[in-house]
This record gives structure tokens, C-alpha cells and sequence, in this order.
């Protein structure tokens, strides 16, 4: 991710903080604004209690970002909030304006929105009120944005941006697969010999304010109105903006499909499966499907677990961008396959270190339930949120900021 001007920072106790909080995060959200979190403890009390769940949800959905003590935060607006405001011995913040506030109560919504102006943090996205008595609201004009996509990895995290979009944004996925991405308007490149006039095409048809490329890209066309974005380090040339996908390994947030709402319980997910009570393994790689049955395990052999991913006791396969983010950020013990010519054998070393998964040669211990219950707890301790909202965020940002071709 590149490094950002956070909109509003939150400098707190978010041990004691409530549903007030979350409200104001929600409505910033909302408004396509961008927070971070400061946690300082208040002075004298720095007992090792937990974040109240509203702060918790607000991270866990990518809602508001927490900062980390070994960074500077950046920001237009710092509020620091308590009923005794912290003012003294701040961490590294810089911010064009602050104000200490004493716990005024909530302000969500409009109310928050307006309160915010007034020192000058104003909506990127807003949805005009409705006149008391009116009709029917006319809808929102909508500004498109195109995801293109090479890759089955990138296909997923364009997805991922795209549900967590706001409704004045409408995503456009293109890519060279078949099939349609479900619940969205696809469009198709049927070769790269064709890509570069197919592509210039569909920017002329849907006039989007925003390109974001996730893939290696050297022939775009050049369409002036357009701000690129590529996603990721290569090949980075002639583009606008760059968002690089976070990598736990490098304690910056992944951008992933699925958050903790998408995925079945357990009894539901192993019921669809089919799934006896039983120790379940979903095994993503062939070779390895006999090997783990034969220690007892009862085998589903898919590349993908999806929304049933909390049906297995074990996962075993290749340490790619999602299944390792998803798998590691749910809790699900794992066992990964590296490849030694991908970035996987980076994310495999990481995850054996750090205890929260097992390499290939430890099958075995994998299949004792006292492992596994540790590699449980170990992952509930490396606790992370999905960076898929905030690149939704700075992207609808750079749309709202930008005129659509043609008019």
C-alpha cells in the first residue's frame, strides 16, 4: 500500500472506547474517508485488558486501520478523544489540525459529517438528503471504475476491492477467464493479442474515472482523463499510482475476499460437505491427498475452501496470497507446500516462524489435535484486518476526485 494521508486520525484509549467510536468510523467510512487508530493507554492504567468489541469490528472489516507504534502516522485530522484526553508524551503523529475532545457522545451519521467540515474534512462520496414528504429518491450518479485482471490471484483481490466499494462507485471487472464474477458487470479480453484495442474499448464504452491493473501491464493505451492504478511492484513504469497488496510477512494488511461474515459455522459447513465427525482436511495439491488420508483424515480435494473454510480441522497446500492470508487470519491450522521460485516459500519461512502454521515436513505432528489447537491459539494472537476496505477507500477517493471521459 502506498504510503497515505490518513483523512482522521482517533487518538485514544480503545480499551474504554464504545459504540460512539465505531458510529463516527462508520460514517467516515461511508463517506469514503480514511482512519487510523492511535492506541495510547491512559496515564497509570496500563493493564493488559482488550479493545471493546465495537473498536475490534471496526479493524476486523477494514473499517479503520490500527496505527503501529514503529511508524509515523500521518493524517489532516487528529482528534483525541477521552474523558480525560490524552495531550501529553503523543506517539509520532503528524497532523494539519488537532482537537481534544471530551467525549461529546455519538455523532453518527450526518451530524459527524457536519461537525468534521467544520474543520475542514469534507466527503468524497455523499448521497444528498431527501426533502421530508419527497417521492422516490432518484439514485446517485454513478462513477465507474475498471478492475482488470490477469491472473486467478488477481481476479480475487480486484473482487475483494470490488464488494467493499461504495454504492456511488460501480466496478467493472474485465479479464481474460470465462465465466462472470458473481454479482458484477464482467467484461472479457479473449486474448493478449487483442488486449491493448479490446481494453481502450471498454475505457471508451464506460467512461471510468479510475483504471486499476493488477498484473504485469506494458502495453496499455494511453486514454488522457484516466488515472492508472497498478497493483503490485512490477512493472510499474508510466503508471499514475501504484498499490502494493499487503503481506502479513511484512506486517502490512493483505487484501482478501473473505471476511469473518462470509464463512459458514462450523456445523453448516461441514453439513453442505458432507462431512462426518470426522477430522476434515481440504488438501489443495494432489500428491499429497493419499498421505493425508492415510493418517486418518477424511479428504476434500479442492483449490479453494471458500465460505466453508471453518468445516476443516487442517488445510494443506501452497502458501499463495489468499488461501495463506484467509487460512492464518481465521485460525485455520495449515500445513504449506512451498514452491521455492515463488513468493509462497517467503510466506511459508514467515508463518513456521512466527508458529502459527507448519512446514510440509511436519505432517505428522499436524495430525495430533493438541498441534493443531496450538497453531489455533497462535493465529488468534496474530490478529489482522482485510486491507481490501482500505484500498476500496483510496481508490473510490481518486474516482470522486476525478471527471469521467466524455463528459
Amino acid at each position: 500500500m502506498p504510503t497515505t494521508v490518513h483523512d482522521v486520525a482517533i487518538l485514544a484509549d480503545f480499551r474504554f472506547a464504545g459504540p460512539d467510536v465505531a458510529a463516527e468510523v462508520r460514517a467516515q467510512a461511508d463517506a469514503a474517508l480514511s482512519t487510523v487508530l492511535v492506541h495510547v493507554p491512559l496515564p497509570g492504567d496500563d493493564r493488559p485488558l482488550p479493545f471493546g468489541s465495537p473498536v475490534r469490528d471496526l479493524i476486523r472489516d477494514g473499517l479503520a486501520e490500527l496505527a503501529r507504534d514503529d511508524q509515523p502516522v500521518e493524517a489532516r485530522l487528529l482528534v483525541i478523544r477521552g474523558r480525560r484526553p490524552i495531550v501529553e508524551d503523543l506517539p509520532d503523529v503528524r497532523a494539519e489540525r488537532t482537537v481534544a475532545v471530551d467525549d461529546p457522545g455519538p455523532r453518527a451519521g450526518r451530524s459527524h459529517l457536519r461537525w468534521l467540515a467544520g474543520y475542514g474534512i469534507r466527503p468524497r462520496i455523499s448521497a444528498p438528503a431527501r426533502p421530508r414528504g419527497a417521492g422516490p429518491v432518484a439514485p446517485v450518479p454513478t462513477r465507474r471504475m475498471l478492475l482488470v485482471g490477469e491472473d486467478e490471484d488477481a481476479l480475487i483481490r480486484l473482487t475483494a476491492i470490488a464488494r467493499r466499494l461504495p454504492p456511488a462507485v460501480a466496478p467493472v471487472i474485465v479479464t481474460q477467464s470465462s465465466g462472470a464474477v458473481d454479482g458484477f458487470l464482467t467484461e472479457h479480453i479473449p486474448s493478449r493479442a487483442v488486449r491493448r484495442d479490446r481494453l481502450a474499448h471498454l475505457i471508451d464504452l464506460h467512461r471510468p474515472e479510475v483504471v486499476v491493473v493488477d498484473g504485469r501491464w506494458r502495453d496499455r493505451p494511453v486514454v488522457p482523463g484516466v488515472v492508472w492504478v497498478k497493483v503490485g511492484r512490477e512493472g510499474t513504469e508510466g503508471f499514475d499510482h501504484v498499490l502494493v497488496p499487503g503481506e502479513l510477512a511484512d506486517g502490512a494488511e493483505p487484501i482478501t475476499l473473505l471476511d469473518a461474515g462470509d464463512l459458514l459455522d462450523t456445523a453448516a459447513a461441514r453439513a453442505e460437505l458432507g462431512l462426518d465427525d470426522r477430522p476434515a482436511a481440504l488438501v489443495r495439491l494432489d500428491a499429497l491427498v493419499e498421505p493425508v488420508a492415510e493418517r486418518g483424515f477424511q479428504v476434500v480435494r479442492r483449490d479453494r475452501a471458500g465460505r466453508h473454510l471453518r468445516a476443516f480441522d487442517l488445510v494443506v497446500g501452497p502458501a499463495d496470497y489468499h488461501g495463506f492470508h484467509e487460512q492464518l487470519r481465521f485460525g485455520i491450522p495449515s500445513v504449506f507446500v512451498p514452491d521455492p521460485r515463488d513468493p509462497g516459500a517467503v510466506r511459508a519461512r514467515y508463518a513456521e516462524a512466527a508458529g502459527v502454521a507448519l512446514p510440509v515436513g511436519e505432517l505428522d505432528a499436524a495430525m495430533r489435535p493438541e498441534v493443531r489447537d496450538a497453531l489455533r491459539r497462535r493465529c488468534e494472537e496474530l490478529t489482522f484486518a482485510n486491507g481490501a476496505s482500505g484500498a476500496a477507500t483510496w481508490l473510490s477517493g481518486l474516482a470522486a476526485r476525478r471527471e469521467r471521459i466524455g463528459g
